[in-house]
């Protein structure tokens, strides 16, 4: 018994040791964020949606058919015990590089150590990582449970072991985060381990289908509860999406997003190309892909390149073709996977140089330098663009207390969430096909709340909101309509009122 526990105690340190590199880039993604991050950074309009589903400090808003509530579980333990956005900036950063180490692990055994510490270099090096590092989106964690689940399934189809395990708790997990990827991901896995004779096991089959299924039920679940069902949720998803099909023009929008903004929607002519000079890796990473796999071929990791290549190709699919909008975070999963065969890649690079000529070291290390300066570069101005927007929210959260708006109170209109949790009120926006707001909620719940306020940028006066007092503000050049309902008799009653 001693003798086979000192063996795995010295297996795992020897994994350990392997791991030195992953977890040295690892810890340097903890740094660059503290450094080049911001923690002072207010939170974003998802971000405050996610948070107030479980944080007792806030009003809960209302939670639109296409989201899924695995990411509210990762920060809930946090806002239990305090509010602070610094501390749950810290908090996210330690958890986002953990979470890197965890998600490449499995890849140990695939390929040499240096060539994961690469990708996950790579991973990391780009400016949309970073700036979600520290942030409650879920678009990172999908990454680390599609990094993980590729390399479970590859070790599961060569008969190691458990590995089976942890395919299953990969694909759970990505499916809590984001389930249309997740089920992208699980169809590609699947399709594999049935089409390739020497895969063709039922432990890694079983394994995706019980791990999808465990980690779909919560999404399935409130489907049911709240939109009627599957179906009805998913149609309601597409028409919160814009109307889901047949798009390629997404691909151009993707590349116009590419350094921001974080939300291009609309992108059509009106949205300019930000630093174009700066999207050559985007442009050339399908030919560095395919070079890393080809040097796979030569070298026996032909098949763990050529399925994270896959993979990550697969998981592209629904952002480059079906949406009429684009967001850089949205392909932060096939980057993670992508990162393989350009980590093989690299690694060769470096090798060959190394036996020729130092010089040529430093040119390759220059190049890669290259990449990430230019990148921290795109994530200064990123964060400096947010911080202007997120603080002229707060600015007009406070217009609005200055107006009387205090809780309990109710706030709907343009941008209703996002404020009403800087205010505390409930609130409701009518920007995101939210069933419970129309003009008769919206007059019938000013009668018995004790404060309410619509918010319009628009110019065209809200002929409904008769009796409603107007009160114009500017700020970083948006203009703003603030209509403050009246006080009524019901209004004593000072109801914690919410429509949704």
């Amino acid at each position: 018994m001693t003798a086979g526990r000192d063996a795995l105690a010295r297996a795992y340190l020897a994994r350990a040791y392997e791991a030195r590199w992953l977890i040295a880039v690892s810890a340097a993604f903890i740094l660059t964020q503290l450094v080049f991050g911001s923690p002072h950074m207010g939170l974003g309009w998802d971000e405050t949606v996610y948070i107030s589903q479980v944080s007792p400090h806030v009003p809960t808003e209302y939670f639109s058919p296409p989201r899924a509530r695995g990411i509210t579980l990762l920060p809930a333990p946090l806002l239990r015990l305090t509010s602070s956005v610094v501390a749950l900036r810290l908090y996210l950063t330690v958890l986002a590089a953990v979470g890197l180490v965890i998600a490449y692990w499995p890849w140990l055994a695939l390929v040499r150590a240096r060539i994961v510490a690469l990708a996950a270099l790579f991973l990391t090096g780009l400016w949309v990582v970073q700036f979600y590092g520290d942030q409650v989106m879920p678009n990172l964690y999908v990454a680390y449970g599609a990094v993980a689940a590729t390399g479970w399934f590859l070790r599961a189809v060569l008969d190691k072991g458990r590995a089976w395990m942890g395919l299953a708790a990969a694909l759970a997990f990505m499916t809590l985060m984001r389930p249309p990827d997740a089920l992208f991901l699980a169809a590609t896995l699947l399709v594999a381990a049935l089409a390739v004779k020497a895969w063709r096991r039922r432990g890694p089959a079983v394994a995706i289908v019980t791990g999808t299924a465990a980690g779909l039920i919560p999404w399935l679940v409130e489907s049911w509860v709240r939109f009627g069902g599957p179906l009805e949720r998913l149609r309601l998803s597409g028409r919160t999406e814009g109307g889901m099909g047949f798009h390629p023009e997404a691909i151009w929008y993707q590349l116009k997003a590419l350094n921001g903004p974080t939300l291009c929607r609309p992108c059509g002519g009106a949205i300019r190309w930000n630093h174009p000079e700066l999207a050559a890796w985007w442009l050339i990473l399908p030919i560095l892909t395919a070079a890393g796999v080809m040097i796979a071929a030569r070298t026996g990791r032909r098949d763990s390149a050529v399925t994270a290549a896959v993979c990550g190709a697969v998981l592209a699919i629904p952002y480059l073709f079906t949406l009429r909008y684009a967001a850089p975070r949205f392909l932060i999963p096939t980057y993670a996977l992508l990162a393989v065969p350009v980590g093989i890649l690299f690694d060769a690079a470096l090798a060959w140089a190394r036996e020729r000529n130092r010089v040529l070291v430093a040119g390759v290390a220059l190049l890669i330098g290259t990449q990430l300066v230019t990148q921290n570069a795109v994530l200064r101005h990123r964060i400096a663009d947010q911080d202007k927007g997120r603080a002229a929210t707060v600015r007009l959260a406070r217009r609005l207390a200055a107006l009387g708006i205090t809780a309990p109170c109710v706030v709907a209109g343009r941008q209703g969430p996002y404020l009403g949790f800087y205010t505390g009120c409930a609130s409701a926006a009518t920007s995101e096909d939210n069933p419970y707001v129309t003009h008769a909620t919206i007059l019938r719940t000013a009668r018995t709340s004790c404060s309410m306020a619509f918010l319009t940028s628009g110019k065209k006066h809200l002929s409904y909101l008769t009796g409603w007092s107007e009160h114009p503000y500017t700020d970083a050049g948006t203009h703003w309509s603030i209509y403050v309902a009246p006080r009524s008799s019901e209004s004593g009653t000072c109801a914690r009122a919410a429509l949704s």
